[in-house]
């Protein structure tokens, strides 16, 4: 089964001239995202799937599909560390 994830709402973004920075509402921490971790993120705003993610990763990127999917799952796995991420049931499409 494919697990369903969602950027928390709880999360302001903004893009800079650099990347961009994420706010956790919640928490008042700030990060800063690079060029492709912003990438990423509006993915994930726009409702994109992990595979899907992979996908653009690979092809907006010059990565090997591996590396890419480790990448991935790294920055992801970080994000629901930090509260930023929401995962199955807690997700908008799951209820």
């Amino acid at each position: 089964m494919q697990r369903r994830l969602a950027a928390n709402p709880n999360a302001a973004f903004a893009v800079l001239d650099d990347g961009a920075v994420l706010l956790n509402v919640q928490t008042g921490r700030y990060f800063g995202l690079d060029e492709v971790a912003t990438h990423l993120w509006k993915g994930l705003v726009d409702g994109a799937s992990e595979p899907q993610l992979l996908d653009s990763l690979v092809a907006a990127y010059d990565v090997e599909p591996d590396r890419a999917r480790t990448d991935l799952t790294a920055f992801l796995q970080r994000l629901d560390r930090l509260g930023l991420l929401q995962t199955d049931d807690a997700c908008p499409s799951a209820r």
